[in-house]
């Protein structure tokens, strides 16, 4: 059973990269090793660019851009992606009037702390 691109977690891919190794080692060789190491990588990087896609929501509606927070178990805290939204939103002619909400209790924390590293 091998993980599915936009269903593997982080947790759930180092159990895979683990099983993988310890599996494949005698068959696969370094090279091998090496070629799963790149496609679990692959995964991991396709897994966390599908997600900060849904954590802000933009929509553009009658001139006004809306920017929806959608990170409510982190308190809406900013990442990358928001910041591109933003500029998105910034640059396109057609907006007039930016509406910018948070879903769930908080509005916005502020910077992720985990984006700063």
């Amino acid at each position: 059973m091998a993980p599915t691109t936009g269903k593997c977690s982080e947790a759930n891919l180092g159990r895979w990269q683990s099983r993988l190794f310890s599996k494949c080692s005698r068959l696969a060789g370094t090279d091998g090793l090496i070629q799963i190491q790149q496609r679990l990588e692959k995964l991991m990087t396709e897994n966390k660019e599908a997600a900060e896609k849904k954590l802000i929501l933009v929509e553009v509606r009658e001139g006004v851009g809306i920017i929806s927070l959608n990170r409510p178990k982190r308190h809406n805290a900013e990442n990358d992606a928001m910041g591109e939204a933003f500029r998105r939103v910034n640059h396109d002619p057609s907006v007039l009037a930016v509406l910018l909400r948070g879903e769930g209790p908080s509005f916005c924390s502020g910077k992720s702390l985990a984006a700063v590293r």
